[in-house]
């Protein structure tokens, strides 16, 4: 008999949607998971009750972890064993989530109206005991309040201060509204309320919302709501965000710095520290898609302009969806002026890029990518870079070089520098 059940679910789910499993039953079908702890919570904060003092259910010890479920929101599970405390020898077994495990298994730390897990004789028929896993903080724990980082592009902080004998978990996301001018933005919030008052209804600046999928309740924001207040109880947290009152689909962006730009023509070559300048357009498509655009120009007199058009689909996010690989795919044009003429030509580089969100700081993310092109009768491409910042301000070092075949002869050029760039134009 297997003896954990996310074991068991990861033969299954191939099979099984992910969207049939109950919340318990995703919180552990997780193999491996990668989540980063968002607080000081532990074991030492849940306590597991029984209606049979014979039998006793403990946390095994480092057994704790997150798990993310649905990219929003974290939820942590655990280990649990149990005991006879009467000392017989009689065999028994655990039944979870419509499973049965032998004397331990990983369970979800999270409320739940019913029996969180129930034990069974050695047969499997005849129930001994039931225990409920409850939320019971350690005295001195003042970690009750995780604000996801997929909050952070929309600047949401919480005042938890009145928040006593709780745990919440607050995860976002943006979803699109129509409207008379366009798409419009709407903070949609996950809240996750877990605690002596988890089973009341959350109660927005004074008006009580509709249960949503217990434990978690959907809350829906827009620009004109900066500021608002949920309680449960006596309990309650005071919460304010900046979603923008329009969404953008295309953005403009420039940058500008000093590179040494190096050009070779017929085995003459040109070195120098140039200003450098770029020019970025992005168009959102979907969460995962963009279609984008760059414009990169040294400041020589002999004019060389690279001008691309790529599509931008993500392929993964892992690390606790804080790392993301993109897949650049699409062609650029080459523009040089020679000692004799102005040269055009086309070729199809393509990229990867690798982002890692809210490093260091919120709203400040990494990103480390490229454009190759291989040598292929004498023609190669590539351009590379480093970049750090928010959407308002990034710096960026680059590297390029590229070559180029004529009859004459050929063209080379390489350029490395440093540059500061920011967003000049919204629209759409």
């Amino acid at each position: 008999m297997m003896r954990t059940f996310g074991l068991v679910l990861s033969l299954l789910i191939p099979w099984i949607s992910h969207a049939q499993l109950t919340l318990n039953q995703q919180v552990v079908a997780d193999p491996v998971p990668v989540a980063i702890a968002p607080n000081e919570l532990g074991v030492a904060d849940f306590e597991i009750l029984s209606d049979e003092p014979t039998y006793e259910a403990s946390f095994i010890v480092d057994s704790f972890e997150w798990t993310r479920i649905a990219r929003y929101y974290l939820i942590p599970r655990a280990r649990v064993k149990v005991t006879n405390k009467g000392g017989g020898a009689q065999r028994v077994s655990i039944r979870y989530q419509g499973i049965t495990f032998s004397d331990q298994v990983l369970v979800a730390l999270m409320p739940d109206p019913d029996p969180s897990f129930v034990v069974l004789d050695g047969t499997g028929t005849k129930e001994l005991a039931h225990f409920k896993i409850k939320y019971h903080p350690r005295q001195g724990n003042a970690n009750r309040l995780v604000v996801d980082h997929s909050c952070s592009p929309f600047k949401v902080e919480v005042n938890a201060e009145q928040l006593t004998e709780s745990w919440v978990e607050i995860g976002c996301k943006m979803v699109l509204s129509k409207s008379d001018v366009g798409a419009k933005p709407v903070l949609e919030l996950m809240i996750y309320w877990d605690g002596p008052n988890a089973q009341l209804p959350l109660v927005q600046d004074g008006l009580a919302l509709e249960k949503g999928n217990f434990p978690f309740q959907s809350v829906k924001l827009t620009s004109e709501q900066p500021r608002v207040i949920f309680q449960k109880g006596l309990e309650k947290i005071t919460l304010t965000q900046h979603v923008a009152e329009t969404f953008h689909r295309f953005v403009l962006s420039a940058g500008l710095g000093l590179y040494q730009y190096e050009t070779q023509e017929n085995s003459v070559t040109n070195s120098k520290l140039v200003p450098f300048g770029t020019l970025y357009m992005s168009y959102f498509v979907s969460e995962a898609i963009k279609v984008a655009s760059f414009w990169a120009f040294p400041g020589d007199s002999r004019f060389q302009t690279d001008v691309g058009l790529y599509m931008v689909a993500e392929q993964f996010r892992g690390v606790d969806e804080r790392l993301s690989m993109n897949i650049l795919l699409g062609a650029h044009m080459l523009e040089y002026t020679g000692r004799t003429q102005t040269h055009f030509n086309f070729s199809a580089p393509q990229g990867i890029e690798l982002t890692f969100r809210d490093l260091f700081a919120t709203r400040q993310n990494f990103s480390v990518g490229g454009f190759f092109y291989p040598t292929i009768n004498g023609q190669s491409y590539i351009n590379s870079w480093i970049r750090y910042g928010s959407s308002k301000l990034f710096y960026e070092v680059n590297y390029i070089t590229w070559t180029e075949p004529y009859p004459s002869g050929s063209v080379s050029s390489e350029s490395v520098g440093f540059s500061i760039g920011m967003p000049l134009y919204f629209a759409l």
